[in-house]
């Protein structure tokens, strides 16, 4: 019923060519067929992995441009990673995680935001370390 309150003449159709979710903030896209939402308006798939530094802040591309490299992947709600170009196998996400606390910086309070978080462990670090040279987890 309200769809004909934002409706003008000057409206012209969309088309959507392709749609993409970030499985690990600052890393590269991954092409779905269709975006799901969660309860509270979220996308499902996207951003729900983040890299961290050594003190368990959130890193971003601009810090590590190699980032845009890794190439996530999601089968059945798991996760893996492969460096692009890279023939050596990549890391895919096991059932030994451990409980850590994590640091994101809000831009709105200019502090850092903690939240909970699972810490993929010595194997997911030893792959950004292999693909993009940094010690990051």
């Amino acid at each position: 019923p309200y769809t004909t309150l934002f409706r003008s003449p000057d409206t012209i159709p969309v088309v959507v060519d392709s749609l993409y979710i970030y499985p690990v903030k600052a890393c590269a896209a991954l092409a779905v067929d269709r975006i799901d939402f969660d309860e509270d308006g979220l996308l499902v798939g996207d951003r729900e992995w983040a890299v961290v530094d050594g003190q368990c802040s959130v890193v971003w591309q601009g810090a590590y441009p190699n980032l845009a490299l890794v190439v996530p992947a999601l089968t059945g709600g798991v996760l893996s990673l492969r460096a692009a170009g890279d023939t050596q196998a990549g890391f895919t996400q096991g059932p030994d995680r451990e409980p850590c606390q994590v640091r994101i910086w809000n831009e709105v309070t200019q502090e850092n935001d903690t939240y909970a978080a699972m810490d993929e462990g010595d194997a997911a670090a030893a792959f950004l370390l292999r693909a993009i040279g940094a010690p990051l987890r």
